[in-house]
């Protein structure tokens, strides 16, 4: 009841203060470093491993598997998601926000030397990657037609010219077609 009559009672007062907090309030957010993409750091690293033509369910057994089973007491792992494709085997571990990736990798790549003499002997080491989300495709275009298919990645490459021409473009890249 005090501040509700303190404030019926000197208008003034109140209304200067509101105006100084609102004052203080602008430029203080003025102020403030803003970026539209601030640096920061994805708690999440990616354990791809590449072997030759070998089949997803080869891939799934032979590598992801023992991947996961090895990385899976690491420390502040939240979650862990894995794909098995041809030839590629990718196993992404989401840590807590907060935790020191840099930490994190090192104890990954513990975890990971021993299961290295598991893997088959034609298969790559194991690669830790960091997850950057802002390195992802915006956009996927796919050609077809009824061209032959060295037409047709002529066609592709005269687009994808055309396409880095665009102004806020950083890179197009072809991937797949016959020479």
């Amino acid at each position: 009841m005090r501040l509700s009559r303190f404030s019926v009672n000197r208008p003034v007062t109140i209304t200067m203060i509101f105006l100084g907090v609102a004052l203080l309030g602008l430029i203080s957010w003025k102020r403030l470093p803003q970026e539209l993409f601030p640096p920061i750091t994805y708690p999440q690293l990616t354990v791809v491993t590449l072997y030759g033509n070998a089949a997803p369910e080869e891939m799934e057994n032979l590598i992801t598997k023992p991947i996961e089973e090895a990385i899976g007491t690491v420390k502040n792992l939240k979650k862990i998601k894995s794909i098995s494709r041809e030839g590629v085997s990718m196993v992404t571990a989401e840590f807590d926000w907060g935790t020191n990736m840099g930490f994190a990798h090192l104890e990954l790549r513990e975890k990971i030397d021993p299961v290295k003499e598991l893997l088959p002997l034609e298969s790559e080491d194991p690669t830790i990657l960091p997850v950057n989300p802002f390195s992802r495709p915006i956009m996927i275009l796919s050609v077809t037609g009824n061209e032959t298919p060295r037409e047709l990645l002529k066609i592709t490459r005269r687009i994808k010219d055309k396409i880095e021409k665009v102004t806020g473009v950083a890179s197009a890249t072809i991937s797949g077609g016959k020479e």
